[in-house]
């Protein structure tokens, strides 16, 4: 019997810098596109765009949400308060968090996909239909007798067809004024013509999440799913979704006069690495098929930094790389990450003198994240010192830097952001006729006020929290790794391929080094 079944794209409690780009942040579409094909009744509910019918959710069959660490809160409260009023509706969760950490998410979720939606979310509805266990599916984890099993990894998929917008139950699209006043954004489309990340980066879960195998979109499908999300939407302005666009040069080049031969009147973003800068023929492609902005992974920019966290790039290549891009008349959009044990209060300041100096039409800082209920990555667990996952959108400080206090740290990110995107700068790119950037600049600034009252009440939490741990600016390690703030052992059901930095590097020798 097919089942009834509502998805949920649920936003994170707390503001981040993209909150103000209206799109979905999980593929609800491109899973909820495949129920539908396979014979389900779907319904796709999107919070920014179609808004969630809350009280109406207790009376599918099936309800699914995509799960981060920022909205994993709201999540859970969604799923008890669904199984309060209905104990019989299957609660399925999926998403970024569920493929990282299916142990603490199967805790409220029946079933927990993890791997390519698109397949088990489908084989997984398929067996509720039948009355069959979810024991033999590949890519899912559930709870059993107070345990948590995981199946074996699905294979990664490789082309989905173009999402199915009529999924959208009740969605009317509003006017801009009301997208703006209302909503706090506007409409932005998106698309993605590939998956996966071939790239180790200490610092990024992406390779975990969506793979290290490049898988292409079919790039008919792909021209298909931007056409219509123009026409829905009403939008020309798209953020193509893939980890890097330019991962495989041939593909990327193709998906570019694709975009050029079908002529759609819309502009372009996507996250590039600065290799693309060695590539005059996908740069002259882009700029032709309506590409305005790259967002480039900067991260730091001092070379011991890049080559610890395997960044594989250096300062030198990366502003060649954006001279070529800006050369091409294509803007550079750069990301930086702070909290790296090289990192001091004055490092945030020093992204924003990098993105003066090499003319970036914008610049956010990302604070580093280690998870609590998984093994650290690039620091270990025990230096965690927020637990609250709704702080796990990167604009927050969640972990003990080594050089300066959590509470400072996040302060000057705050006051670099607000410094370099303040509308002082508005009349200056009005002057050069940039009038997109000086735009950029002030919907930035906007948003980012929101995030600084945020912010203001999580320094002070921090600096309570902080407070045993430091003396001056300095980090006392051998004090927190005895008296750490996350102190539950990790669960032996826990689903992680890497080892913590603390197995293999002593704290007190790291501090040593670097002192």
């Amino acid at each position: 019997m097919p089942q009834r079944v509502a998805l949920v794209d649920l936003d994170a409690r707390l503001p981040n810098l993209t909150s103000q780009l209206l799109l979905p942040r999980h593929d609800v579409l491109a899973v909820g596109t495949a129920a539908l094909a396979a014979g389900h009744d779907v319904d796709v509910f999107v919070e920014a765009w179609n808004g969630v019918p809350f009280a109406a959710l207790s009376s599918y069959d099936v309800v699914g949400a995509a799960v981060t660490g920022s909205n994993l809160s709201r999540v859970a409260e969604l799923f008890r308060d669904l199984r309060a009023r209905r104990p019989a509706v299957h609660l399925i969760a999926g998403g970024p968090h569920a493929t990282l950490a299916p142990a603490e998410v199967a805790a409220l979720a029946d079933v927990v996909v993890r791997d390519e939606g698109e397949v088990t979310f489908v084989e997984v509805l398929d067996a509720l239909a039948r009355g069959d266990d979810v024991a033999g599916i590949e890519g899912v984890s559930y709870r059993r007798a107070g345990r948590v099993h995981h199946n074996g990894r699905r294979p990664f998929v490789g082309t989905t067809e173009a999402e199915n917008l009529d999924l959208l139950t009740g969605f009317r699209p509003r006017s801009r004024l009301r997208q703006l006043f209302g909503q706090g954004g506007l409409y932005t489309g998106y698309a993605s013509a590939s998956r996966g990340c071939p790239f180790p980066c200490t610092f990024c879960y992406e390779n975990m999440i969506g793979g290290t195998g490049f898988r292409r979109q079919e790039i008919e499908a792909f021209v298909t799913d931007v056409r219509r999300k123009r026409d829905l939407l009403g939008t020309r302005s798209f953020w193509l979704t893939d980890s890097n666009f330019t991962t495989n040069p041939q593909h990327c080049r193709d998906v570019l006069r694709a975009l050029i031969a079908a002529d759609l009147g819309c502009t372009f973003s996507a996250l590039c690495r600065t290799d693309v800068g060695r590539q005059p023929e996908i740069l002259d492609l882009m700029k032709r098929a309506g590409f305005k902005t790259l967002v480039l992974g900067i991260e730091a920019v001092d070379d011991a930094t890049l080559m610890r966290i395997r960044k594989k790039q250096t300062v030198d290549s990366t502003t060649e790389a954006i001279r070529r891009m800006q050369q091409a008349g294509l803007g550079v959009y750069g990301l930086f990450m702070l909290g790296f044990d090289e990192d001091t209060v004055d490092s945030a300041a020093s992204f924003v003198r990098y993105a003066d100096a090499h003319d970036l039409v914008g610049l956010s800082i990302y604070c580093l994240t280690e998870y609590p209920s998984l093994p650290g990555r690039t620091l270990p667990r025990w230096r965690i010192c927020e637990t609250d996952l709704d702080y796990y959108n990167g604009h927050y400080v969640t972990t003990f830097p080594l050089r300066a206090r959590p509470s400072a740290l996040e302060r000057a990110a705050f006051t670099a952001l607000l410094g370099f995107h303040h509308p002082r700068r508005l009349l200056g790119t009005l002057a050069r006729g940039d009038w997109r950037q000086a735009m950029l600049h002030f919907a930035h600034y906007l948003q980012l006020r929101k995030m600084w009252r945020v912010s203001l009440q999580h320094q002070r939490r921090l600096a309570e929290i902080e407070a045993p741990y430091y003396r001056g600016d300095d980090l006392q390690v051998d004090l927190l790794r005895a008296r750490p703030v996350v102190t539950d052992p990790l669960p032996p059901d826990l689903l992680a391929g890497w080892r913590d930095p603390d197995d293999l590097v002593a704290p007190a020798a790291l501090a040593r080094a670097l002192s």
